[in-house]
């Protein structure tokens, strides 16, 4: 890495991130190296399920609350709290519940 150095009137983590990165990048280049850029789709957010789709995805999966809950790492307690309304499912728990609905094979292997 070089020497060189950028001015900022805000000097913080993010701006010092931003500044090592491009240095790097003007080394790599000077280098020889290829630079790529790379862009990705992201997939659309998952759908808000209700109580009664959650209810209906373990029934159809033919699993109890409790085996339903060791598969989607969560316990028996949120299990029991999304299918009587009292807690939506969000984040990571939502997008699995979606894998799950869309591709249950992922969810459950036949050994």
């Amino acid at each position: 890495m070089t020497d060189r150095k950028f001015s900022s009137t805000d000097n913080n983590e993010f701006f010092e991130s931003i500044q090592n990165a491009l240095i790097e990048g003007i080394d790599d280049l000077k280098a020889g190296k290829k630079l790529t850029v790379r862009t990705a789709a992201l997939p659309d957010p998952p759908p808000e399920l209700a109580p009664k789709d959650i209810i209906s995805l373990r029934e159809k999966l033919k699993l109890s609350q409790q085996v339903f809950a060791n598969l989607l790492n969560a316990s028996v307690k949120t299990i029991q709290a999304w299918e009587q309304g009292r807690k939506k499912p969000s984040g990571p728990s939502l997008r699995l519940l979606q894998i799950a609905r869309n591709y249950p094979e992922a969810l459950i292997s036949k050994q």
